[in-house]
This record gives C-alpha cells, sequence and structure tokens, in this order.
C-alpha cells in the first residue's frame, strides 16, 4: 500500500464530495498537496496519544496496580486535545503565531480546562442521548467559578479565555471550531491508537450507549466476526457522515489527520465512505 497515494486519492474524493453537496470551492482540502507533512504530524499524534496507554511507575511502587497498561483518562484526552491544536496552529497560522482574535497562551489554556468541570461529574458520553443543557450550564458555572481564581492582573485573558470556550461549545468561531473538532478527532485518534496495539475497543449493535444513533449508520460499520463495531470505525462514521462534524473543520486539518492515522494504523479506508464518493 502507497498511504501517500492513497491519502490524496481520499482528500481528493472528500474535496469533491463537499463541491458536490455545497457547491462552494473549499481550501480545507489543500492538504492533499503535502501528505509527508501530514504524516509527519499523524505519527507524532499518534505517538502522543500511545503515550496515554504507559502506567506511571509510581502506580505500580504505591501498589495502586500491578498493570504496566494505562487508559485513556481525563487528563491524558486533554494532552491529545492540546497537541492537535498545537499542530493545527502551526498549519493555519505558522510556528508560535496567534490567531488573529486569541494569543497561544489563551487557546493552550482554553484547551487545558475544557473538561474540568468532569471531575464533579465523571466523562458523560457524547452518544446523543445526554442532557447537552444541563451539561452546559454546569460547565459554565464551573469555569466561572475556575476562572476566578485567577491573578487579577489576568483579567482580560481569563475573559478571552471564557469567551473562547463559550465559542467552543457554540462553535461559532474559528478558534472555537478549532477546539471544538480537536475534541471529537482526538477521541477518534485514541481508539485508532488501542486498534494499533491490539486492544481493539468495541461495541455491540443493540447496546443502551449507541441506542441514539440510527440503524441505518449501524448497518453501514464494518462487523467484526463476533458481530461487534470497532469505535475507531463508529466515531469516524459519526464524525464524517452521522452528525457530519467534519462541518466544523475549518481548515481541514483534523479531517487530514483522521485519514492519515486511519490509512497508518489499518492500511485501508473505509467502504461506506468510498461508496459516498461515487
Amino acid at each position: 500500500m502507497d498511504i501517500l497515494y492513497d491519502y490524496q486519492w481520499i482528500m481528493q474524493r472528500e474535496a469533491k464530495l463537499y463541491y458536490m453537496k455545497s457547491y462552494q470551492p473549499d481550501n480545507r482540502f489543500s492538504h492533499t498537496t503535502n501528505p509527508l507533512d501530514i504524516q509527519n504530524v499523524a505519527y507524532r499524534i499518534l505517538e502522543i496519544a500511545y503515550n496515554s496507554t504507559i502506567m506511571r511507575a509510581g502506580n505500580v511502587v504505591g501498589h495502586l496496580t500491578n498493570s504496566l497498561l494505562s487508559y485513556e483518562s481525563d487528563g491524558a484526552h486533554t494532552n491529545l486535545v492540546r497537541s492537535l491544536v498545537k499542530y493545527a496552529m502551526d498549519d493555519t497560522y505558522g510556528w508560535g503565531n496567534h490567531s488573529p482574535r486569541y494569543d497561544r497562551s489563551e487557546i493552550d489554556e482554553a484547551a487545558t480546562i475544557h473538561d474540568l468541570a468532569e471531575n464533579e461529574t465523571g466523562d458523560i458520553p457524547d452518544n446523543r442521548n445526554r442532557d447537552e443543557v444541563k451539561k452546559l450550564q454546569h460547565e459554565n458555572n464551573y469555569f466561572n467559578t475556575f476562572l476566578a481564581a485567577y491573578n487579577p492582573s489576568m483579567v482580560h485573558h481569563s475573559a478571552n479565555i471564557e469567551q473562547l470556550l463559550h465559542e467552543m461549545q457554540d462553535k461559532t468561531s474559528p478558534e472555537g471550531r478549532m477546539l471544538y473538532t480537536a475534541d471529537k478527532a482526538s477521541a477518534i485518534i485514541m481508539m485508532l491508537t488501542y486498534d494499533k496495539i491490539g486492544l481493539c475497543p468495541k461495541v455491540y449493535p443493540g447496546e443502551p450507549t449507541i441506542a441514539k444513533i440510527s440503524p441505518f449508520e449501524i448497518a453501514m460499520c464494518t462487523k467484526q466476526p463476533d458481530g461487534s463495531m470497532l469505535l475507531s470505525e463508529l466515531w469516524t462514521l459519526d464524525y464524517l457522515y452521522g452528525r457530519k462534524l467534519i462541518q466544523f473543520d475549518d481548515t481541514g486539518f483534523f479531517t487530514a489527520i483522521i485519514v492519515m492515522a486511519t490509512l497508518i494504523v489499518h492500511e485501508d479506508w473505509y467502504t461506506w465512505r468510498e461508496n459516498h464518493y461515487d
């Protein structure tokens, strides 16, 4: 398999598919011109995600566990999101450069604290079945309390961080959509990382956790020999087709990383998506 050739083929058809649906040219798919750069970024992202599975020695020495394998925590997820956002910023604005409305520290701080409200609630699955209004209300109350703990000299920055977090929730600015899409892409990247090391997280049709996913989408997903579906594929299907989260990827960077990481891990792209190209 020629990963770079396959990647270019896929991204060219993603561009064509977007044009057919919107009848508007789209610069999000300029990433077809630099496949080697995307391959290198995807490699680094997969290594960062893999680091989330490495158990810290103190957990074993302190008799908390004998396992050498660690599963992704909220903090590990945040580390991956921050890395994706950093590389997306580099890709969009250049190394070390700010966006037009926020400096890098503000964007990184928003990424750092975006899931801290889950310290109180735990991670609630984004499976179309949660109370979004209740979740947002709790997050905003938490952010108000958390941001009040910043030094008064940082009031301008903390106000910007709060604004950016709202823009992430509502997807109302390029920076907010970047954070939102990084959050969703990171979940796919982590599942691909588990696939790569042979853990292969999966779910079965009919499980309550996927009850709100349409039967049509379930039918599209590749079935494993035991009838299950890989979460990496199911969540990619949701990103590209189900909820069409790809629409929030303004630059196409995250879509490019998902495509390349899938080719690196599985050495193939999804038949159902190729059917969409036709």
